[in-house]
């Protein structure tokens, strides 16, 4: 069968009637657009806030929990829960004293959270900054103090 002839019906679907025109691979430029296809795909699915975690260097915090005690005390008719502790700048330079938020865990499990703000206190590099607080105590007993420095405004 000569390449100018003409197929038709099923004559297309035999064995050495293809033409080889026909079957050249993919060029450079299809494979290029379907990975630039394929990455922005996934950018604008949520690939982005993968972003930030693995390009923005990881550092430790530079103000963190130091010391931390709690204790009850009995007040008349309330029962009072002290909370002391410290936080320590682990930083090469002067920072703000965050904001601290306090959790107290009943021994039913439920939490009552606190804020406590130093009034931008700057602290010095290796230096601690010494906090206390007196919160109502849970009814019970209490299952458990966590303090944590934030970040920002939180």
């Amino acid at each position: 069968m000569n390449h100018s002839e003409t197929r038709a019906g099923m004559d297309m679907l035999k064995r050495g009637s293809t033409d080889r025109t026909s079957r050249e691979r993919a060029g450079p430029m299809f494979w290029i657009s379907g990975v630039v296809v394929a990455i922005a795909s996934f950018w604008v699915s949520g690939g982005h806030a993968l972003s930030g975690s693995v390009l923005a260097p990881s550092s430790t915090e530079p103000m963190r929990i130091a010391q931390l005690t709690s204790h009850l005390q009995e007040r008349g008719a309330r029962r009072l829960l002290i909370i002391d502790g410290s936080v320590e700048n682990t930083a090469a330079e002067s920072g703000y004293m965050p904001r601290l938020a306090i959790e107290v865990t009943s021994d039913a499990g439920r939490i009552t959270r606190y804020t406590l703000d130093a009034g931008g206190a700057m602290v010095e590099p290796g230096e601690r900054y010494h906090f206390s607080s007196r919160v109502n105590a849970p009814m019970g007993s209490v299952g458990g103090v966590a303090v944590k420095v934030t970040k920002g405004n939180d």
